[in-house]
């Protein structure tokens, strides 16, 4: 299947719709997050998992800690601003923030995304 080819319409073009994950240490904090991107239509939708068992080296010590994962659904054309803005609010010093394009999409459900980003 060529993939710039899109015959079928019930999937969009990938690279469309984003997929960005951040880490936190509180749910409530995960939630506020949320609240803030949605809000300020940097993403169509968050959902927060967890808690997760997290084992990472930071300042020369390994840590195991319990956090909450939020994915954030958000445009190519709006992840810079999304990306700017969860620095700006993140609890950590340095967190993590990690986009994946999504390689397939409902053309539905990718309508919707940018339509809540616009």
């Amino acid at each position: 299947m060529n993939p710039e080819k899109h015959d079928n319409p019930a999937q969009a073009p990938s690279g469309d719709v984003m997929l960005v994950q951040t880490t936190v240490g509180e749910r409530d904090e995960a939630r506020a997050i949320s609240e803030v991107l949605v809000g300020e239509k940097l993403c169509a939708c968050a959902q927060v998992s967890g808690p997760v068992s997290s084992l990472y080296r930071w300042k020369g010590r390994i840590h195991d800690e319990s956090e909450y994962l939020l994915t954030a659904k958000t445009t190519r054309l709006r992840y810079a601003a999304l990306h700017d803005r969860l620095l700006q609010i993140h609890p950590y010093e340095l967190p993590e923030i990690i986009a994946t394009a999504a390689a397939e999409v409902s053309a539905a459900y990718a309508d919707w995304v940018k339509q809540q980003c616009a």
